[in-house]
């Protein structure tokens, strides 16, 4: 499976920023919706979790030039799951999933 970068390149600094789109899945968030598009059912790393806490985690993942991970705008969803957490997580979805390659 690839994965899914989106590159930005900072307007006035000219750093470039590899996001990673898919941090649900490389942190092992899995969520069902209803219609309305409200959560009906969520598990973090196969352990359910309330749909409220679920919906309380938010983060934006991404990389730089020399591949060091930042987690910007983190909540963890009242103690469902740590930054530490975050890294260790994705950093075994980019082994299982061939590492890291940023393209432009």
């Amino acid at each position: 499976m690839a994965i899914e970068l989106h590159s930005w390149k900072h307007p006035r600094t000219g750093q470039k920023r590899y996001y990673l789109n898919g941090w649900k899945e490389a942190i092992g968030l899995s969520l069902d919706f209803y219609n309305s598009g409200n959560i009906c059912a969520a598990s973090l790393r196969g352990e359910h979790i309330s749909n409220s806490k679920a919906g309380q985690i938010h983060m934006k993942l991404w990389f730089d030039e020399e591949k060091n991970l930042h987690i910007d705008g983190f909540s963890g969803g009242r103690g469902s799951i740590t930054e530490d957490e975050v890294r260790e997580y994705v950093g075994e979805f980019l082994v299982s999933n061939g590492g890291l390659e940023l393209l432009d």
